[in-house]
């Protein structure tokens, strides 16, 4: 484990957390610098992921700041596994008109 999160390829990580194997709540309560998921885009979202901020989503559970924990989220959300309720929890903010 890399920063009190499981280490996967970028494809087994999202098995994972579709199983439910790697749940929201231990991404939110980890040190976890999002792993291999820098440039991660989804090519067609389910989700929209353009209607938030996903600033809020880097800040590890240290209080310090990891880019791909953003993007993590962001590809978890464009692919419909987490909800709009998960990742405002997660610290996304909705942009203004959406």
């Amino acid at each position: 484990m890399k920063g009190d999160f499981p280490v996967y390829s970028i494809p087994d990580t999202i098995m994972n957390v579709l199983k439910g194997l790697i749940l929201y709540s231990e991404f939110k309560n980890s040190n976890w610098d999002g792993g291999f998921f820098g440039g991660t885009t989804v090519e067609n979202p389910i989700n929209n992921g353009d209607k938030y901020n996903w600033d809020g989503t880097k800040i590890k559970k240290d209080g310090t700041s990891a880019k791909n924990r953003a993007i993590f989220a962001r590809t978890i959300y464009e692919l419909g596994i987490w909800s709009d309720e998960i990742v405002e929890e997660l610290g996304a903010v909705r942009k203004g008109g959406n």
